[in-house]
């Protein structure tokens, strides 16, 4: 396995535009902290992360589903997970206000308690890793301007 990689990496790289014409030849292109390129259309606006995080808040798992598909930017795709985090928050206060009318069949009440608690605290962790992250992108790009 490590042999495998070792030859891998030594391997010399073709240039990508020949890259695209040969078929076995997988362009691969991870972003680091120093790019330059990274502009607001990747990053998008606050805009685009309020719009997708409605969508996905009002439609739950579809509207993630929706919204991911829409947007193109990071700011969208933190924006559908931040609205699916309280989209789970809000399924899980619901179900602590009508647990008592709840009818669940054969499944102990227990168990449902339990499972709306996971999903809620699913939804704070999507919730917050999703508005974090945003903030952390805008104050890196506000920062990359500032040196500029």
């Amino acid at each position: 396995n490590g042999e495998r990689f070792e030859e891998v990496m030594t391997e010399p790289v073709q240039p990508q535009s020949e890259c695209y014409s040969t078929p076995s030849c997988v362009v691969i292109h991870v972003p680091s902290g120093n790019d330059e390129h990274v502009s607001e259309e990747v990053i998008g606006t606050s805009c685009d992360f309020m719009l997708m995080f409605i969508i996905s808040f009002l439609f739950g798992l579809p509207g993630y589903l929706i919204s991911l598909c829409m947007s193109t930017t990071l700011a969208g795709y933190y924006g559908a997970m931040a609205g699916l985090g309280l989209s789970c928050i809000k399924v899980g206060f619901i179900y602590a206000l009508y647990k008592d009318q709840a009818y669940y069949g054969d499944i102990n009440p227990r168990y449902m308690e339990l499972l709306a608690t996971m999903i809620t605290l699913v939804g704070v962790y999507l919730f917050v890793y999703g508005i974090f992250q945003f903030k952390n992108i805008k104050a890196s790009i506000r920062e990359r301007e500032g040196e500029a």
